[in-house]
């Protein structure tokens, strides 16, 4: 299935609204709609803008809204011109820097879009990262059933004390309870080590790993690369479909009995 299919696979069978939302997005977000999940997010910044505009240009202007990817296009120009600065790291001068950013984040065109074609409640709030001794933010753009949704200034705020506190794993557990993931999910990602060796999403990666073109992910502009570029003949092994049916739920044993895995 390829871009289009899967984006008339999507519109074909929509009921409540995620058809216009980006096709990623859209999947996560109907799990919502069904209460199946508490909530979704996707993360902004450079990248997202990035590969929906490449998405766009793959599909083309007779399966999207004509103004779409002018909307994209916009949005991250406005982004990329936003500069965020605070003088240290206190819990004060956090909220006052993120108070200001998020009235920045909600003038964002695709922040417009996006709330105009989800049902429920959606918003967005600055994200911030302690990561190597730095201080690193970004957006996210959150989507609750309007029964679910907490304050957006709750999220900010459990944000700025793990950064604080440099307690990351704290903040993960809340992020994974407001996205309603199992719990075993929630321990094990918040606890897991993430490095280049260890983090847990590497298991997935592993069944197809020696058929990645380690090369072609090293270029410059390896993000515009496609899936045949970076795997070529992927999809012609078994190996590909063990990856897509890897649940990122930790195997775990409970009375003899295994779980997590699809």
């Amino acid at each position: 299935m390829d871009v289009s299919e899967a984006l008339n696979a999507i519109s074909s069978t929509n009921t409540d609204g995620v058809a216009a939302l980006p096709a990623f997005a859209a999947l996560d977000v109907r799990a919502v709609i069904e209460q199946e999940r508490r909530g979704a997010s996707i993360q902004v910044d450079e990248s997202y803008f990035y590969g929906q505009e490449l998405a766009i240009d793959a599909v083309g202007t007779a399966a999207i809204p004509s103004d779409r990817r002018d909307i994209v296009s916009q949005s991250r120009r406005f982004y990329d011109q936003i500069q965020v600065d605070f003088d240290s790291l206190t819990r004060r001068n956090l909220i006052s820097v993120s108070t200001r950013f998020r009235q920045l984040l909600q003038r964002l065109p695709e922040v417009r879009y996006l709330k105009q074609n989800f049902l429920g409640t959606c918003f967005v709030v600055p994200e911030w990262l302690r990561t190597g001794g730095m201080v690193k933010y970004g957006a996210r753009i959150y989507f609750f059933r309007k029964d679910a949704a907490p304050a957006p200034t709750d999220i900010i705020h459990r944000n700025i004390e793990a950064v604080v506190a440099n307690d990351r794993a704290d903040f993960e557990r809340y992020q994974g309870h407001q996205h309603g993931y199992p719990e075993c999910c929630i321990e094990y990602f918040s606890t897991r080590e993430r490095t280049a060796e260890t983090a847990p999403e590497l298991e997935a990666v592993e069944p197809i790993e020696k058929y990645i073109d380690d090369d072609v992910t090293a270029e410059r502009h390896a993000r515009s690369a496609s899936i045949g570029d970076i795997a070529d003949g992927i999809f012609e092994t078994p190996r590909a479909y063990a990856f897509l049916r890897v649940s990122f739920i930790p195997n775990r044993a409970v009375n003899g009995l295994s779980y997590g895995s699809l």
